[in-house]
């Protein structure tokens, strides 16, 4: 039987949050007798990976949306067709990488005399991979609140303030990280 061999490869970055495909067309470095593989000649085939969010779809390796940050492997096996025991693995390196996340500050007011909400919802002018956050994809929590009578709802992003607050100027710093990737925060 001709020589066959799958040779590795290493994918492009994708970003965690989106997915998409890492590489394309594994079979392009392959080879059959020394030449480089006709894919009708070929089977292709999906073998293992070491995270379920990466898999091959035809000859692409593609990562799913929401697969956490990392550097994977995925193998992949072709066949010859004319002599189906005749057969080469090779591996992909994947690498996922983090989407793009910014807390923006927010500014509000509140009559201290009789109290209220100071902002609605911190999150509405925060970003996850450019677009508008979506609460069930972060957590929030607070970094720093020094004031007694203002507060911050982690639970719902609205900041208040207790009736018979001094008049001033409070400062709370909070943080969201993305859930999917704990790490990615600001």
């Amino acid at each position: 039987a001709p020589l066959i061999v799958a040779n590795d490869d290493t994918g492009s970055p994708v970003n965690s949050y989106e997915g998409g495909t890492s590489f394309t067309n594994v079979l392009f470095n392959d080879q059959l007798n020394g030449a480089p593989v006709i894919p009708a000649e070929v089977t292709t085939s999906f073998v293992s990976s070491t995270h379920p969010g990466i898999s091959l779809s035809g000859t692409n390796v593609v990562v799913a949306a929401g697969t956490p940050v990392g550097n994977y492997e995925l193998v992949y096996q072709i066949c010859e067709v004319l002599n189906p025991a005749n057969c080469d693995q090779a591996t992909v390196t994947v690498p996922v990488t983090a989407a793009t996340i910014i807390a923006s500050d927010d500014n509000g007011s509140a009559n201290g005399y009789t109290g209220g909400t100071a902002v609605s919802n911190v999150l509405v002018n925060d970003e996850l991979n450019g677009d508008p956050v979506i609460p069930a994809d972060v957590n929030l929590t607070i970094v720093t609140d020094p004031a007694d009578g203002v507060t911050l709802n982690t639970a719902n992003g609205e900041v208040t303030v207790d009736p018979g607050t001094p008049a001033g100027t409070y400062y709370i710093t909070y943080q969201i990280c993305e859930i999917v990737n704990p790490t990615n925060c600001d």
